[in-house]
């Protein structure tokens, strides 16, 4: 501390010693002179190199505390997931109701898609094959065994309520939306008959019950997993995806079609001629049929049911 005292101006009295240097000041020019020497400097970075450094440990324990708090803040909670109703598995079987296509029919959608495939980035749709398309009228899922005892009797009076029917195909177009489409379909011009087949058979339709998985099943299959080839793989991530989608439609207001291709998630942009007509070919409906998926895209019949109003 440098002690002087000032009076009109006029200094009257001024002792300054350096604690650092020892060099002693009689007034305030010779003061600031050394406190801007070279000597005064270096006896500064001299007692500043002495000083001991903090450690890293070594910081305010408020600063501490706050962030223990910080990284033992509670995880949020996840919302628990919707029941559903297990079933043994082997107990079930994935089914849907449809209408078959004539033989008349089927080249028709053939050249369409191949005409849609050359319009699209390579790899960007799954086509269905011809032989495997037909006209969706319910998607039911997995169905436990002992129910399709009365499902096949639902259908077998759902026949009744129609003739024999003529469908007519119709234009292209898509689910669920043009913008962002995830269903390529080949549309059918309205029809009565069909609109009330569909109402009729509608009542089958509820919750979807998920088969419970069993360590004997879960075993079988991480063993054929292993070897499963890649487009085993993709097939199988396929029909998940059909699934879901199929399960997403129940509620929405039915269009009638015969699905031709499904886009897969690329960051390619899909664009077809939605809403472009296809050929005006009729073909003949004598009947509707429950169907059986076995995997992998492949799908059986289990029973047919001519139409015949009573």
């Amino acid at each position: 501390v440098i002690r002087y005292t000032m009076a009109k101006g006029k200094q009257e009295t001024f002792q300054a010693r350096c604690p650092l240097c020892s060099v002693k000041c009689d007034n305030q020019p010779e003061w600031m002179k050394h406190l801007g020497s070279a000597n005064h400097g270096q006896a500064i970075a001299a007692l500043r190199a002495k000083a001991p450094k903090p450690k890293a440990d070594d910081k305010p324990k408020a600063e501490k505390k706050e962030k223990k708090e910080k990284k033992e803040k509670p995880k949020k909670e996840k919302k628990p997931k919707r029941e559903r109703k297990p079933i043994p598995e082997g107990e079930t079987k994935r089914l849907f109701v449809a209408l078959s296509l004539s033989d008349t029919v089927r080249p028709v959608i053939e050249e369409a898609t191949k005409k849609f495939a050359a319009e699209v980035p390579e790899g960007s749709v799954r086509w269905v094959e011809t032989e495997k398309t037909h006209v969706t009228l319910l998607f039911l899922g997995h169905t436990a065994v002992d129910k399709i005892s009365e499902i096949q009797e639902h259908l077998q009076k759902a026949a009744t309520t129609v003739n024999p029917m003529t469908l007519t195909l119709d234009k292209v177009d898509c689910f669920p939306n043009r913008k962002k489409p995830r269903v390529a379909w080949v549309g059918l011009q309205p029809n009565d008959d069909l609109a009330t087949l569909q109402k009729a058979i509608t009542p089958l339709a509820g919750p979807v019950e998920e088969p419970s998985k069993s360590p004997k099943k879960e075993a079988a299959k991480a063993e054929k997993k292993e070897g499963e080839t890649e487009g085993d793989a993709d097939a199988a991530k396929e029909e998940a995806k059909e699934e879901k989608e199929e399960k997403a439609d129940k509620d929405e207001k039915y269009q009638p079609h015969i699905t031709i291709g499904r886009v897969r998630r690329t960051k390619a942009a899909v664009s077809l001629p939605w809403g472009d007509a296809v050929s005006p070919l009729s073909f003949d409906v004598p009947e509707v049929h429950l169907y059986e998926t076995t995997g992998g895209g492949e799908y059986t019949i289990l029973n047919s049911y001519p139409l015949k109003k009573n």
